[in-house]
């Protein structure tokens, strides 16, 4: 159903981007963790980040939802140990053939910076500089980010009380009050 869907054949096949190989990853991370399989949602979710490295704001929820629900802090610790273990050998082999140094992670520092791409940041400061000057609003949109950050950091909070699929469901996806049943 994924692969059908008109959107991701143009990003996909017509565009050329990844994103829908990381939308396809994070989707399937989802639906491991909430069948209770987390070494494969974990390995899933590490493939999604390492495609594209958005995901990674999913780890926190997805830690603590398989914290929440995996029956015991020992049990969860052995999981956490052996799926790190994973995600390291993946990473690793997927890596290796374009590792250059710590210089290969140049790239993702430089395209992070505000100016350097078409980025969110970067439009952002671009409309502020219409209203006030560019070296007031690059702080700005600094200030900004974090602030996003911030915000996304204390939704980790919001998966503590989830014990199950619909409920993790209704925190990912911000359902409407009348709940949401998509698992």
């Amino acid at each position: 159903a994924y692969l059908w869907n008109p959107v991701i054949v143009v990003e996909l096949a017509g565009e050329g981007h990844n994103d829908a190989v990381m939308v396809f990853f994070v989707l399937l991370a989802l639906a491991l963790t909430v069948q209770h399989r987390a070494l494969p949602g974990i390995a899933a979710m590490s493939l999604g980040a390492l495609t594209k490295y958005l995901p990674l704001l999913l780890v926190p929820l997805q830690g603590v939802y398989l914290w929440r629900t995996s029956g015991g802090t020992r049990k969860f610790t052995a999981q956490m140990v052996l799926a790190g273990a994973v995600v390291s050998v993946l990473a690793v082999l997927l890596f290796i053939p374009f590792w250059a140094g710590f210089n290969t992670l140049d790239g993702l520092w430089i395209s992070g910076q505000v100016g350097n791409t078409g980025s969110t940041p970067t439009v952002a400061k671009g409309l502020l500089s219409v209203i006030m000057p560019p070296e007031l609003s690059r702080p700005l949109v600094s200030v900004l980010v974090v602030v996003g950050f911030a915000i996304g950091a204390a939704l980790v909070i919001t998966p503590w009380t989830a014990r199950n699929a619909h409920e993790l469901g209704r925190f990912v996806l911000i359902a409407p009050q009348g709940g949401l049943n998509f698992w």
